[in-house]
């Protein structure tokens, strides 16, 4: 059993934690590889009917995984501090895993009273995903880039 927040909720023995990137792509929902995702879901363990919390959406591919190793009925609550991750996953999401997906634009310090808020609390896993994905690397808008002229932003939420 493990605490996450004031949530209460059963940890898998590697923790659960993961690293995932998204490779530069003009099709970024084609070539997302989340990094440790087998790792990920054997930590886990979703199982049908499993409420999970993914606190770092990215490229949405560790939820996508949550999503279809839970069927028919589990459900996932993904979030983000980037809007621009939540619309891409969105996106690449959308369809029949849709229905049992709810995305949030959340801090990671939120996200515990967002998930009693929404019906996902008690939680049957918890994966925190920490770091920053190629796709904020890679706009130089953004404010992260180190190989792209542009203004030194760096804020996910913008």
């Amino acid at each position: 059993m493990g605490r996450f927040g004031d949530l209460e909720l059963e940890i898998g023995e590697c923790g659960g934690w993961g690293v995932s990137v998204a490779l530069p792509s003009s099709s970024a929902s084609e070539m997302h590889v989340p990094v440790l995702f087998d790792e990920v879901m054997q930590a886990l363990q979703p199982r049908s009917g499993g409420r999970y919390l993914d606190c770092t959406l990215g490229g949405g591919g560790h939820t996508e995984g949550l999503l279809k190793a839970s069927a028919p009925d589990g459900r996932v609550l993904a979030t983000d501090a980037d809007p621009d991750a939540i619309a891409r996953a969105s996106e690449r999401l959308r369809g029949s895993l849709s229905e049992r997906l709810t995305l949030r634009q959340a801090w990671l310090d939120e996200t515990p009273a967002l998930a009693r808020s929404l019906g996902f609390a008690p939680l049957d896993g918890v994966l925190v995903d920490l770091g920053l994905s190629s796709d904020q690397l890679d706009a130089a808008e953004r404010g992260f880039s180190f190989m792209r002229e542009g203004p030194l932003d760096m804020r996910f939420d913008r």
